[in-house]
């Protein structure tokens, strides 16, 4: 298997085999750029091609830590591309994450024939004047802690310090990029949801929290959840929040709900 950075690499004139004929790499890319007539620049463009130069998959992704993103993926060729693994080691990640919209049927059984499953999916949650929940107390914003409980949030999130992802997201932290609401047990920091707040939206990222029994994390988890949604609706945001494929939220006034995106992994 071969990757192939389309904008970062000057091999026009490798010869590749696309659609039964031969053709060169500069060529296939110009066929690539009619699918998407204006690359962009955010993003990286990758060709796969087999060890014999067959173009198998294009795709249109970033890297976040250890995920690799895909925003867009076209097949090349028969039979399908299944080295997913081999992928992810050469991309330098440890999952890939391959976004696909909830009405895209055709995208959708595509990925389940190579290989992929729906694990989680994007919602966003419009927050209604009518919306009565306001924020649990023991919910705060980070920056209201103290250097000692600021210094325990650090130790709380320490179990997740392995992940690239985490240490990216809390250097943004660091830097103001990304907000946090903490939950406190007393004066001690329990749990923490880190999110980043945009013009008109609030996504939230990563929670975590000091407890392993289920109960009691869903609980608070559900504190942080009607904190965002309390901020949201002080400041007339949406929230856009990531939850397990299988999840349904709860019928309340004043919340309306809409799926945006599924998101597809490994099986």
């Amino acid at each position: 298997m071969q990757l192939f950075n389309l904008y970062g690499m000057d091999k026009n004139d490798l010869t590749v085999e696309f659609s039964g004929r031969l053709t060169t790499l500069g060529q296939l890319r110009e066929r690539i750029q009619d699918l998407r007539p204006v690359a962009d620049q955010e993003d990286d463009h990758w060709l796969v091609l087999s060890n014999s130069g067959r173009a198998q998959i294009y795709f249109r992704g970033c890297r976040s830590g250890i995920v690799y993103y895909i925003y867009e993926l076209h097949v090349l060729s028969e039979p399908l591309f299944h080295e997913w693994k081999r992928l992810t080691r050469l991309l330098e990640v440890q999952m890939l994450d391959i976004t696909c919209f909830p009405h895209d049927t055709e995208h959708a059984a595509l990925y389940q024939r190579l290989g992929f499953e729906a694990v989680t999916k994007r919602v966003e949650i419009t927050v209604s004047p009518k919306y009565g929940f306001t924020s649990d107390p023991s919910v705060v914003p980070l920056e209201t802690l103290s250097l000692e409980q600021t210094q325990d949030v650090c130790y709380l999130m320490r179990p997740t310090l392995k992940d690239a992802g985490t240490r990216e997201m809390l250097g943004e932290l660091a830097n103001g990029f990304v907000s946090a609401f903490v939950g406190l047990h007393g004066q001690k920091p329990f749990s923490l949801m880190l999110y980043k707040e945009f013009p008109k939206s609030i996504i939230t990222e990563q929670f975590c929290c000091q407890t392993f029994d289920p109960i009691a994390y869903s609980v608070e988890f559900l504190k942080h959840y009607h904190a965002i949604l309390h901020l949201a609706g002080q400041k007339g945001k949406k929230v856009n929040m990531g939850v397990a494929i299988e999840h349904e939220f709860p019928s309340i006034e004043g919340l309306e709900y809409r799926v945006i995106t599924h998101h597809y992994t490994l099986a």
